[in-house]
């Protein structure tokens, strides 16, 4: 099993649901793009509720007609199980785990469907459950209505309220392969991928605080915006709420011995080829109180030093190790900060991973001699609450 661990000083807010009433809707979710095709939905959840409760959910209950009545769902079992669901009154497949994930750990879950009629579910990345869907007439829809949180009814039940966090719901007119979904469960999007219908990510208001001015859900791909019902929109539940990953729990970051620092960086180093090595730090698992891999999505690096903003942009960084090969960082001068993102980067339990960050100047006109640029990195939560700095001379 892996966890998802991202080395970020920039925090993001989930949305926490109370396993009352809480809900989230769009009563007007675009037709068609579920009928027997291809599509895709994931999404992040933490709950350690013992009760069901569903996280994803729609149906066509406008129409009296069985193959029109088709809908999907994810939800989450009493004993933790996840199982998802597909198809209408004439056919109907489901696909279930049989691990627990209801443990207050954040999981990914994702259901696919293949034109093939093949329905698979995933949990972190892995596929655990398959089954076919045997339908074999189109499907054509009036109107589809999209909740999430909730098994919709005439009448809500409380049993099927979710009670726990949400994040990051995407729905996909494509079946994305175990591939994408396995590199891209954690990675930022840009709301303009190929096949991405909707993107719920569920980070808005104030986390913790009072986000009663927040009504309307944004749909970050498209024009799908929704609308939470029944959440107090203020405190630790019923709210936005700081994201917080304690899904590895025996994580470490220390400094790595295999670049002497400081290091000199000569304004002769102009090129790819001629790239330092400036910075090494190691990412260990422990092995011993959680039994889950370290999984790392982005790592951000603090900068500081003398060296200008200008300065700092006119030097190309890039990160190397096991799982990641020459990775171009982006600096942010308001930020001070310097980001490698779409990382994929996995140590195994209780293994130990040395990543390298070089570095080259893209511009080596308007520098001044001996400038410093200091690096640190630190982890943003308390399995790596350490840092190490180093120092780095422009000549």
């Amino acid at each position: 099993m892996s966890s998802l661990f991202s080395l970020s000083a920039s925090a993001a807010n989930v949305l926490a649901f109370d396993g009352n009433n809480d809900l989230v809707r769009d009563s007007t979710f675009s037709p068609g793009i579920f009928a027997k095709t291809s599509f895709s939905v994931e999404l992040w959840f933490k709950s350690d509720a013992v009760n069901r409760g569903y996280l994803v959910q729609s149906a066509n209950s406008s129409s009296s007609s069985p193959e029109q009545k088709i809908r999907y769902s994810m939800r989450l079992e009493a004993g933790g199980s996840v199982i998802a669901s597909y198809g209408g009154n004439s056919s109907y497949v489901s696909a279930a785990s049989t691990s627990s994930y209801g443990d207050g750990n954040w999981h990914h879950a994702a259901m696919t469907l293949a034109s093939s009629g093949v329905f698979t579910l995933y949990i972190d990345g892995a596929a655990v459950a398959t089954d076919s869907y045997l339908e074999t007439r189109g499907t054509t829809y009036s109107s589809l209505s999209l909740y999430l949180g909730v098994l919709t009814s005439t009448s809500f039940s409380n049993s099927s309220y979710f009670k726990g966090q949400m994040r990051d719901v995407r729905f996909w007119s494509v079946t994305r392969s175990s591939a994408e979904i396995l590199a891209n469960r954690d990675a930022t999007l840009t709301g303009a991928e190929a096949g991405l219908f909707a993107w719920y990510t569920l980070d808005q208001g104030v986390g913790g605080g009072t986000s009663t001015s927040t009504t309307t859900i944004i749909d970050s791909a498209g024009s799908n915006d929704a609308e939470p019902l029944n959440f107090s929109m203020g405190g630790t539940v019923s709210n936005f709420v700081p994201l917080v990953d304690n899904t590895d729990l025996d994580a470490s970051l220390t400094a790595a011995a295999g670049v002497a620092e400081p290091v000199a960086i000569p304004t002769i180093v102009d090129t790819d080829g001629e790239a330092v090595d400036v910075f090494d730090f190691t990412l260990a698992d422990g092995g011993t109180a959680d039994a889950q891999a370290l999984g790392v999505s982005q790592v951000v690096v603090n900068v500081s030093g003398t060296a200008t903003d200008a300065q700092r942009s006119q030097i190309t960084w890039r990160l190397n190790g096991p799982d990641a090969s020459n990775v171009t960082g982006t600096y942010s001068a308001g930020a001070d900060t310097l980001t490698f993102s779409g990382l994929s980067i996995s140590v195994a339990d209780g293994a130990s991973e040395v990543y390298t960050v070089n570095a080259y100047f893209n511009d080596n006109t308007s520098l001044t001699d001996n400038a410093t640029v200091i690096l640190s990195v630190d982890g943003d939560t308390e399995p790596l609450d350490m840092s190490s700095g180093y120092s780095q001379t422009m000549r």
